[in-house]
């Protein structure tokens, strides 16, 4: 097995890629064995032909994205050891021995460059990408997947072939990069970064990346794998809020005293419940089909959920013929009386109100187990 390959994605970079396959090769021989790969995205200038005369390996791919040309370079590669870094002269590579020489060393499966740490050419990164887009995805980044990582979108970096293909990255665009990261924070995967140096873009050149375009898909991936952020949050700020108004209500607080306030209430109490369903089967789903490291309170939800199912669907079905029984008796109760003061008293509102509370908790706890029961159908692999 060859000990480290360089991928290298392109798309007419005539220009620069002869410069990056020079360094590539350089820094190449400080390892055992190397090779370099360039995953061609159907370049229309002399870079397949500057590839080639150059001692690379071209692998054309004929499907455009910044994503499938790397994965597919990725998948031919033969190293233990892989180097991504675009192909445009940006990053230096001989910064990858150092990562290399991290991996090898066996502690991590993932090593990025860190551009703020190292550093950055005057005219390298344009203003709102140094001091806005990237710190801000970066920051998100962190906080939604616990990722100790600070350049989320460096463009060169350092893997283990094995443990990045095993988790099965998706994305054909941009957002591969931020991918990678997510996902092996997601798997529990060490990772750690090192300084590297970004120099300016070779005069004329146009850059591949769209500033607002690909920043609003970045940020659109980061929230779609992280439902704990994307629902969780609504949820429990409907569930407070439901609760703050009930409060208010019983204790007759002006000017929240009245039926439609209670009304709200519940209202608010069953977004609360809807929240949290799109929450624990969104987190389900990723965790059938992705690597996932569960925290120790998904854990909990998914033990209490799947525990003793027979009695749990006994207890559900007891709680919604309560439910309905409370609100039936109640309806029939308030349809044949003729005494307005009786509708509107304060007993028969709560009493109306906690019957809508425990029917929509009833149908809330039996969507959730047929979510379950569904995705443990269709993903065997897991058992819940």
């Amino acid at each position: 097995m060859i000990e480290v390959s360089f991928v290298l994605p392109c798309l007419n970079e005539e220009k620069t890629l002869k410069s990056v396959i020079e360094t590539c090769h350089q820094a190449g021989k400080s390892f055992s064995s190397y090779e370099v790969i360039v995953a061609d995205n159907g370049s229309e200038d002399r870079s397949v032909e500057i590839a080639r005369s150059n001692d690379a390996i071209v692998i054309n791919v004929d499907e455009k994205g910044y994503g499938i040309a790397l994965k597919t370079g990725i998948s031919k590669a033969r190293g233990k050891y892989i180097v991504m870094g675009d192909s445009d002269n940006t990053y230096n590579f001989l910064d990858s021995i150092q990562m290399v020489n991290i991996l090898i060393e066996g502690e991590y499966k993932l090593v990025m460059g860190n551009r703020f740490l190292g550093k950055i050419e005057n005219n390298a990164m344009p203003f709102l990408h140094r001091y806005l887009g990237n710190p801000s995805l970066t920051t998100i980044g962190k906080i939604l997947f616990s990722c100790a990582i600070n350049d989320f979108h460096c463009g060169i970096r350092a893997f283990n072939k094995e443990a990045i293909s095993s988790l099965g990255l998706k994305s054909q665009g941009m957002e591969f990069a931020s991918e990678m990261v997510i996902r092996s924070s997601l798997a529990g995967y060490p990772m750690t970064e090192v300084p590297v140096t970004l120099r300016k873009d070779f005069p004329g050149r146009r850059p591949h990346l769209r500033t607002w375009r690909d920043g609003w898909r970045h940020l659109k991936f980061m929230f779609s794998l992280s439902p704990k952020y994307s629902y969780f949050p609504f949820s429990l700020f409907f569930l407070l809020l439901s609760i703050s108004l009930l409060i208010c209500n019983i204790t007759s607080f002006v000017p929240f005293s009245g039926s439609n306030t209670l009304s709200l209430s519940a209202l608010l109490y069953m977004s609360a419940l809807w929240t949290s369903s799109e929450y624990v089967s969104s987190r389900i789903l990723l965790s059938s089909k992705i690597d996932y490291r569960d925290s120790l309170f998904f854990e909990l939800i998914l033990k209490i959920t799947n525990s003793k199912k027979i009695i749990d669907k006994l207890f559900q079905i007891l709680f919604f013929l309560f439910g309905f029984t409370v609100f039936s008796i109640l309806t029939l109760y308030i349809g044949s009386s003729t005494d307005i003061e009786i509708l509107s008293s304060r007993s028969t509102q709560i009493l109306f109100y906690f019957s809508m509370i425990l029917s929509s908790t009833t149908l809330y706890l039996y969507l959730i187990t047929t979510k379950i029961n569904t995705y443990s159908f269709l993903y065997e692999k897991k058992t819940y």
